[in-house]
């Protein structure tokens, strides 16, 4: 199952990047995240993890899997048997930037987890992607 959530951005990538990639900032950049725990400190890189609580789950590890700097970075966490695979991208044009969420589930529950919580990811995901262009525009 996939959810996807793309939003221009009038802002430079890098300064997206920045908002996207400090994770321990991120409680106060988007409601969707409550609080974070890193587990390591520094930039982030392939292996960083970090404890993510959010509004109505549990508490899960998240932890990088890829990394292209100022570009695009993808993490994943455990869920109720499944996995959560969280990607973020952020391509420059013109007089900004697309930010791009995407969301996946892979594992046997996902379909039966994607269709109770369909709604509620959705939500999630443009919650989330307007919280950074609300801060990266602020920045200019």
């Amino acid at each position: 199952m996939r959810f996807e959530h793309v939003l221009h951005v009038r802002a430079r990538p890098e300064t997206v990047w920045r908002l996207t990639t400090d994770i321990e900032r991120l409680p106060s950049v988007t409601p969707t995240i409550t609080a974070v725990r890193r587990f390591d400190s520094g930039p982030l890189r392939v292996g960083s993890a970090a404890e993510l609580r959010q509004p109505k789950l549990r508490p899960a590890v998240w932890t990088v899997t890829e990394l292209e700097e100022n570009r695009r970075f993808v993490w994943e966490a455990k869920f109720m048997g499944s996995r959560m695979i969280a990607t973020h991208v952020i391509t420059s044009h013109g007089d900004g930037c697309t930010n791009t969420l995407i969301l996946e589930m892979r594992g046997l529950p996902r379909a039966v987890l994607g269709r109770i919580a369909a709604k509620q990811l959705r939500a999630a995901l443009a919650t989330e992607n307007q919280s950074f262009k609300t801060h990266a525009e602020a920045a200019r």
